[in-house]
């Protein structure tokens, strides 16, 4: 679960069927004046995992992704490569992360990865 802010959060879940895990969450939350929508077919997810993934991302994201600040489980909203993504860490060397964006900016920003990394070449 990412929290967005007060009203607003992002369940992910790699082993349950969307359908289902929408159920159970919009059944959780209705009696507290909540609700639940399937999300999944709006973004796309790239895993990032070398030794200068955290450099790439530097470059073009405000958000400070040194592993002492933001460690594993840490997720933010923000801007990479100028596609609106989420970007959850997943190791505590900075060297592993997750990035949710939507499907229309997927290729652009593996693009703009991809250009981003070339200056570390295949280390």
């Amino acid at each position: 679960m990412i929290w967005f802010g007060p009203d607003e959060c992002l369940v992910t879940s790699g082993g349950r069927v969307a359908e289902a895990l929408e159920s159970h969450l919009r059944g959780a939350v209705i009696e507290h004046g909540g609700a639940a929508v399937d999300v999944s077919a709006q973004r796309t997810t790239l895993r990032l995992g070398y030794a200068h993934t955290s450099d790439v991302i530097a470059k073009g994201c405000s958000i400070d992704v040194h592993p002492k600040v933001f460690g594993p489980g840490a997720a933010v909203q923000t801007t990479l490569g100028q596609a609106a993504v989420v970007l959850i860490a997943l190791s505590d060397d900075g060297t592993d992360y997750r990035i949710l964006v939507r499907s229309s900016f997927a290729r652009h920003l593996a693009e703009w990865l991809i250009d981003a990394a070339e200056e570390f070449g295949n280390h």
